[in-house]
């Protein structure tokens, strides 16, 4: 069966049987969204050097190349970085690097919620190197369940650095109890 999903992959779309289960097989320019899908999906992102290939395993996205995220934080801001559905992540690692000007860190924040709203209802540690360069990156992260309790936000706080905005790239990876 293994032989047929990957002629399948790399030939073509369309739904791929295996036992008493299929699977589909997409491609576009986009990460698959973390809520569709069932587990033995392939998504196959096609984005130049961040085109990757995603298998659905476990009710999660597990990316195959390792391919990261990107935002883009603002300078001398606050806001939301990252967010995830909180009932279907209630463990998140995410791994991160930051680049602001001639300034880098990086770093693991480990997250966890019980979907609770607001800042009780979520946890967060920032395991991180210290930062390399002429200062420090001046970014701090926090976590919190949003309004309606549907998903975790990765907030974020920066300074005012004179510079460039602020870089950060990331994978995910999340799983529930």
């Amino acid at each position: 069966m293994a032989t047929q999903k990957i002629e399948k992959l790399i030939l073509g779309t369309g739904n791929i049987a295996s036992n008493t289960t299929s699977a589909s097989f997409t491609a576009s320019a986009s990460t698959p969204s973390p809520m569709t899908g069932q587990d033995g999906d392939v998504h196959v992102k096609v984005a130049g050097i961040n085109s990757d290939i995603y298998i659905r395993v476990n009710s999660q996205w597990i990316s195959l190349l390792g391919a990261p995220l990107s935002t883009t934080l603002t300078n001398n801001s606050s806001g939301t970085a990252i967010s995830f559905p909180a009932a279907a992540f209630r463990f998140m690692t995410i791994e991160y690097s930051i680049v602001r000007g001639s300034n880098m860190r990086s770093g693991t924040l480990k997250v966890l919620n019980d979907g609770t709203i607001g800042p009780t209802g979520a946890n967060m540690s920032d395991y991180a190197v210290t930062d390399l360069g002429a200062g420090d990156v001046g970014v701090s992260f926090g976590a919190q369940v949003d309004g309606g309790g549907s998903n975790v936000e990765l907030t974020y706080v920066s300074d005012n650095q004179p510079g460039p905005s602020i870089d950060m790239k990331y994978t995910l990876k999340g799983w529930t109890a």
